[in-house]
């Protein structure tokens, strides 16, 4: 981002679209997927006049997600849908990872959806909305109520590493005693080459504290 305008915003809607019909425009040229997606191809015609722009939102979202990365955000593949029953004890203190982008969500941390790619659009936007808006009351030192994420325990990680070694999964950390995003990147990267993904993200979102709010931007284990 090269330069940016905080304004009082009235916003005009003139195409409304839902994720499945913007997966939809996106993939319009692929038969089985629009099959999967429930769209019947005859009625994304009335969005034609949104198809460039809709590609080059996408587009750009992608480059927004790759530069989000390569700052150590990590990302949980998780379903889209309420934990699974044996799941609900351990993690009772979180809400469903199907609202990836709520901001009064219980989680603090991304899940993206690997059914609609086009949710990335919304998400990768709101993300950098929510990182230049907080920069620029902190560079102003104005006033403001800041959603923060606690680091995880060490020794809750460091038993998540261990359980890992059983599995045949060696996870690194750059620090014994510190948690850092990059390690949590590491982990899921690792993750998504085991068998054993879902359980291990589990695992690894049960590490996880919630967020809290306060006036005073401190560091914290977040997204960057």
């Amino acid at each position: 981002m090269l330069a940016f305008e905080l304004q009082p915003t009235l916003i005009q809607v003139d195409v409304a679209l839902n994720y499945q019909q913007a997966q939809g425009i996106l993939a319009r040229e692929n038969p089985e997927e629009l099959e999967k997606l429930g769209v019947n191809p005859a009625e994304l015609a009335a969005f034609e006049p949104v198809y460039g722009l809709l590609e080059s939102l996408f587009s750009l979202s992608q480059k927004v997600h790759q530069q989000r990365l390569k700052r150590g955000s990590f990302e949980l593949n998780l379903p889209e849908h309420e934990f699974p029953a044996d799941a609900e004890e351990a993690l009772a203190s979180y809400s469903s990872p199907k609202f990836q982008y709520d901001d009064e969500g219980l989680l603090g941390v991304m899940v993206v959806s690997t059914l609609l790619p086009a949710r990335m659009i919304v998400t990768e936007f709101m993300l950098l909305a929510n990182q230049v808006v907080a920069s620029h009351l902190k560079a102003l030192a104005v006033p403001a109520i800041y959603r923060l994420h606690r680091p995880p325990n060490v020794s809750d990680v460091q038993e998540l590493v261990k359980l890992a070694e059983n599995m045949e999964i060696q996870l690194h950390m750059e620090d014994a005693e510190t948690i850092e995003p990059g390690d949590y990147q590491r982990f899921t990267q690792q993750f998504a080459e085991s068998q054993s993904e879902k359980i291990l993200t589990y695992l690894l979102l049960s590490t996880f504290k919630p967020p809290f709010y306060s006036a005073i931007p401190i560091s914290t284990l977040a997204l960057p």
